[in-house]
């Protein structure tokens, strides 16, 4: 059941990126409509489970959801510099491995050194996966724009950091998903809006009811349920278990991509691409079961 739990919030992060992608807008206008999603199922939440939250828990998870913002408009500007099905993967992965590596020096979830080893292995074949699902043939590169996807590779390095203390700073106070979602959602709200307002400083109050803005409400739904449902799993399973099995979206995020969105990718890049995967799949799975 435990890993079952995990699994949750791969479904909901599978599909976020590809609905946010399908709804529009520019990244900002994703960034605010998707913390609004989340603070209104957060409410929702705390209306009706009613957690204690510590000071403690307060802080920590504040924190967590302002890396969060700053991660999920990296993630946003990758979009516009290259393909959903190219960047979730490559998230995810540096994700993964800066979360693994919290997890083994700082909470000790690695305890033997066969572990650690293990663990080491399988976070080398995430780097190669990482690299395989974001590479380029030399045709796609004179097709689209060689310094875009550079770019965009950027974004996700510097996202997939900013991600990574999102989702182990709840473990410092070891805060549970009850308690930790609301203030990790105010987190989250308070630096978009800040960010928003540096981005669009004229005409600010129409920019937060704009269209499109409003309908990425509706995928921040999305985001702030498997929010959720990581936290309840981080706090059963453990950081260096609990996000390798959510980082599974990687598959659904690939073939919604591909489905949904169209993206193109000719054969040798659905090769990288599924080996690239298989890596990212079967490491997370090899490091979920590491004690």
């Amino acid at each position: 059941m435990d890993i079952l739990i995990g699994i949750i919030p791969a479904i909901f992060w599978g599909f976020a990126p590809i609905a946010t992608k399908k709804t529009g807008g520019s990244p900002i206008q994703q960034l605010v409509g998707n913390t609004f999603g989340s603070l209104l199922l957060a409410g929702v939440i705390i209306l009706i489970f009613r957690p204690a939250i510590s000071i403690p828990d307060f802080i920590w998870c504040f924190f967590s959801g302002a890396a969060w913002a700053l991660g999920q408009l990296m993630q946003y500007i990758s979009f516009t510099k290259m393909n959903v099905s190219s960047a979730v993967p490559s998230f995810a992965g540096i994700q993964m491995i800066g979360t693994s590596l919290f997890g083994i020096f700082f909470l000790n979830e690695w305890v033997s050194t066969s572990s650690k080893i293990l663990g080491f292995l399988c976070m080398i074949a995430l780097f190669i996966g990482i690299l395989f699902t974001a590479h380029q043939d030399k045709h796609e590169q004179r097709r689209h724009n060689k310094h875009e996807h550079h770019i965009g590779v950027i974004c996700l390095v510097v996202g997939g950091i900013a991600y990574t203390f999102c989702d182990v700073l709840p473990r410092v106070p070891n805060a549970s998903g009850l308690s930790g979602i609301l203030p990790q959602t105010i987190g989250q709200i308070v630096t978009s809006l800040i960010i928003s307002r540096i981005i669009v400083p004229k005409q600010w109050g129409k920019f937060l009811i704009g269209k499109k803005t409003v309908e990425n409400t509706f995928c921040g739904l999305l985001s702030g349920g498997g929010t959720f449902f990581y936290l309840v799993s981080s706090k059963i399973n453990g950081v260096a278990t609990g996000f390798p099995l959510s980082q599974l979206n990687s598959v659904i995020s690939v073939i919604a991509g591909i489905l949904f969105l169209h993206e193109h990718k000719d054969h040798l890049e659905m090769i990288y691409t599924e080996f690239g995967l298989i890596l990212i799949v079967l490491s997370a799975f090899i490091i979920g079961h590491i004690q």
